[in-house]
């Protein structure tokens, strides 16, 4: 019997990243980098950070004007004006007061001169309260990798709570369809896994969805998870990459057809155990084993 084998790769979906603008090569050297990440500040705080700009190029250029993206930013250089190899210090703070949740604030520094181009920086972070309850999610982006169609997958989504109240989760919508039956507590110093059954979507292709938690964090009234994923029509034996543990890699192999499979169709000669989760179903030589829908196999590199 001939068998058609399609071995999927589990690469990663990765979503469109917003980029900041590149500073114009050789021409000027910023330091600590174009973007900062100042992590979690608390509300109401006053945070500063000190951007150097070097001028590499052979001609003096005039800074400024220095404009930022809201009234909460502000920023100022040092020098107006800097020969070649001459540094300015362009400060910029960003007032956190009545501003929780997370934020990104560009600084476009304005030069003049030869060849000169405005360099753009960003601050960014996320203001949280001192106290009360807080939603802390492990991630902003779930990757389902590659999915048969019509298949119903099911993710788990982490909810921890490191505030200093409960947190309550009122809603949770995958595309605008509440999940929950009632309101989710979690209290402080806790955590609850939610199981998010994600649906396939009606056509081959690209998936694309959004989880929003809805919640009484004052910092994060609601979160967003985007969902990404890749639904295919599969046909014959399908062999899937998942995980390596120690030398061996764990494969999930998927099986299309009626008739059991024999390892000796799919795989090189060695040694392989079948399993059902942790458990051991069956082991000895690859010519002696079989596949079943659903059959994960574990052999050596």
């Amino acid at each position: 019997m001939k068998i058609s084998l399609n071995v999927v790769s589990k690469a990663l979906l990765a979503g469109l990243l917003a980029v900041a603008p590149s500073i114009a090569s050789g021409q000027y050297k910023v330091e600590p980098s174009e973007v900062v990440d100042l992590g979690e500040i608390e509300e109401g705080k006053v945070v500063t950070v000190d951007f150097k700009i070097t001028n590499q190029s052979a001609a003096t250029h005039t800074v400024g004007p220095v404009k930022t993206s809201c009234g909460c930013t502000t920023a100022e250089p040092s020098l107006k004006e800097i020969k070649p190899g001459e540094t300015t210090v362009v400060t910029a703070s960003y007032d956190s007061k009545n501003r929780p949740g997370p934020f990104n604030r560009e600084i476009t520094v304005f030069m003049n001169g030869s060849g000169s181009k405005p360099v753009t920086v960003f601050m960014k972070g996320e203001v949280v309260s001192p106290s009360g309850p807080r939603l802390v999610l492990d991630a902003n982006r779930i990757n389902l990798g590659v999915q048969a169609f019509r298949q119903r997958v099911t993710v788990s989504v982490p909810i921890r709570n490191k505030g200093t109240e409960p947190l309550v989760v009122q809603t949770a919508e995958l595309d605008k369809k509440n999940i929950l039956k009632e309101p989710l507590s979690v209290p402080p110093g806790s955590s609850y896994t939610l199981a998010v059954d994600v649906p396939s979507p009606e056509t081959e292709g690209m998936y694309s969805g959004v989880l929003t938690l809805t919640s009484n964090d004052p910092s994060r009234r609601r979160a967003v998870i985007s969902v990404l994923g890749w639904y295919e029509q599969r046909q014959g034996v399908v062999v899937v990459p998942e995980r390596e543990v120690n030398d061996q890699v764990i494969v999930r192999v998927t099986s299309y057809i009626s008739k059991p499979v024999m390892i000796s169709e799919l795989m090189p000669a060695g040694s392989y155990q079948i399993l059902a989760g942790k458990e051991v179903l069956q082991q000895g030589e690859g010519a002696l084993l079989q596949v079943k829908k659903g059959t994960e196999v574990r052999y050596r590199l």
